[in-house]
């Protein structure tokens, strides 16, 4: 079983999680303002897939590299910025072997052409509404304004899905989990 893991780091950012092999459904959590707090709900995350007799191997987690925005103010994106480093170093400390993807990367993958120049907005309406029809059992957790992360956070768990299992010509940048951490991996 393999399991993927899509990490949208916004302000309504969430975690979602495929299960590849499995006959579980989909997940979805929203993620906190508190970083603390979501660097303790990816801990908790990989502590319960690896109770269950996950290898550290087959999870793979996708985390969307984003950066500060055109007339964002200054301490927006540095507090933006120390959200993606809070997440990236949890996935370090859990040992997750994880890859990055800016929005352009999986949206590209994930969207069709329709995506293309719309306005911000319209963009996330149309993630909720693909996020929705690709998976029909949380579509009830899809359906608000602020669900967008949510929408996002499946649709890169899907992109890290396509990726990991049909891989482009290029790969993108990998960081393997690290060796030593649990033998039962090896």
């Amino acid at each position: 079983m393999k399991i993927f893991i899509g990490i949208d780091p916004g302000q309504t950012g969430a975690v979602g999680i495929l299960y590849e092999g499995d006959t579980r459904k989909p997940e979805v959590y929203d993620l906190s303002a508190s970083q603390g707090d979501n660097a303790v709900l990816l801990a908790e995350l990989a502590d319960r897939l690896l109770d269950e007799g996950t290898r550290r191997r087959d999870i793979h987690v996708c985390l969307e590299h984003v950066g500060a925005m055109p007339k964002q103010g200054v301490t927006s994106s540095f507090n933006f910025g120390k959200s993606f480093g809070v997440l990236l170093g949890a996935l370090y400390v859990c040992g997750l072997g994880f890859t990055t993807a800016t929005p352009a990367q999986w949206t590209a993958k994930m969207k069709d052409a329709s995506f293309t120049g719309q306005a911000r907005k319209d963009k996330k309406a149309a993630s909720r509404d693909l996020a929705r029809r690709l998976f029909p059992d949380l579509a009830s957790s899809l359906k608000r304004v602020k669900d967008d992360g949510r929408a996002e956070a499946l649709l890169i768990a899907a992109y890290c899905r396509e990726t990991i299992l049909h891989p482009p010509a290029k790969p993108p940048r990998w960081t393997p989990p690290e060796d030593g951490i649990d033998v039962s991996d090896i």
